[in-house]
């Protein structure tokens, strides 16, 4: 499956007390075989642990299906969506981060190559 976006935005926790903040990256990233190997081991490590069902809250534009109308929509670019996203997540620990932006990213890119 060929990328065809990417972009790393820095979720920074620093301590237990502080809230994390979002350093948002300057734009998207060029493709590289270093990326695709990024991409593969978060890939992996993802597929490697076992899952449990959910749902999206819907109820709201903030959650994740009111972004990736918008998205769909051409209401935002890319770097837009991921930004707005990063937000989103921030106030979970750093671990919940990492999963979530890796099950978001993976929803958008069948998402948009459906489109």
């Amino acid at each position: 499956m060929p990328i065809l976006h990417s972009i790393i935005h820095r979720i920074d926790k620093r301590d237990g007390e502080s809230p994390a903040r979002v350093v948002p990256a300057s734009g998207e990233l060029e493709a590289s075989a270093a990326l695709d190997e990024l991409l593969a081991g978060l890939n992996d490590a993802y597929h490697a642990k076992a899952k449990s069902w959910g749902r999206f809250n819907d109820d709201t534009q903030a959650s994740l299906p009111g972004h990736l109308k918008r998205y769909l929509d051409d209401e935002l670019d890319f770097t837009e969506l991921t930004h707005e996203l990063a937000h989103a997540i921030a106030p979970w620990s750093t671990i919940t981060c990492r999963w979530a932006a890796t099950c978001w990213s993976s929803i958008i890119a069948r998402a948009k190559r459906a489109t």
